[in-house]
């Protein structure tokens, strides 16, 4: 190969690099947007799409907390093989405590994006959300677990993907979940 086809190979590459992954950029519609397929994958037990919004080196600390019960707060460092089994965890925690009541229960889950902030370059964002999931039997709501995240995301090989999580998810006995509502 002559060294004028290994340049114009280079500068092809280049090109190639600038159009496809270079100019992308991260904007409040594409970081809203990230939010909502995230929400559509767990909500269609889609554990590998969830997976795939996040970066292969993410991280971040997932604290549980449950005030009214006897049991101690959790910590928990995450990263994406964490994150990537949360829907299979979500779903068969969910069956169990559908077993345990010997009721069908059904999962509401919502969010809301408190603030997102753009970096000037445009290559990260933070985000701050809060998630309310109310788990409801026919005799009302028997858990709500409220989330509160922030999350750090940026362009990882050309695509918008969440690259680190703080987030604290605090339980509470719904009204037919709390023993004195009997």
């Amino acid at each position: 190969m002559s060294l004028k086809v290994i340049v114009l190979i280079i500068c092809i590459g280049v090109v190639i690099w600038f159009v496809t992954i270079g100019r992308v950029q991260i904007t409040e519609e594409n970081v809203r947007a990230l939010y909502e397929q995230s929400e559509a994958a767990f909500e269609r037990a889609d554990g590998k799409a969830y997976c795939d919004l996040f970066s292969d080196d993410m991280s971040g600390k997932f604290t549980s907390r449950a005030p009214s019960a006897p049991i101690s707060n959790t910590t928990d460092t995450i990263n994406k093989r964490f994150v990537c089994a949360s829907v299979a965890r979500f779903y068969s925690s969910q069956e169990e405590m559908a077993r345990k009541a010997g009721r069908l229960i059904n999962v509401k889950r919502s969010y809301e994006t408190k603030s997102i902030s753009i970096s000037p370059d445009k290559k990260s964002a933070t985000a701050e959300v809060q998630t309310d999931i109310r788990w409801v039997a026919d005799i009302g709501e028997i858990m709500i677990l409220k989330i509160h995240q922030n999350d750090q995301i940026e362009i990882k090989s050309g695509k918008i993907k969440f690259s680190k999580r703080e987030a604290v998810g605090t339980y509470s006995a719904g009204e037919a979940g709390n023993p004195a509502y009997r």
